[in-house]
């Protein structure tokens, strides 16, 4: 079974982000009043 990873928070350390973004890993953070979704570099596990 395949699958995808994502972590969500109010507010990341850029490290954090950094790594994660490298990594193929979805970002979910709020802006404003929404959450923004940054997926562009998914990879699948």
């Amino acid at each position: 079974m395949n699958g995808c990873l994502g972590i969500a928070s109010f507010s990341f350390y850029p490290e954090l982000e950094n790594f994660a973004k490298q990594n193929g890993v979805a970002i979910l953070k709020q802006k404003g009043d929404v959450m923004e979704i940054e997926a562009g570099n998914l990879k699948v596990y």
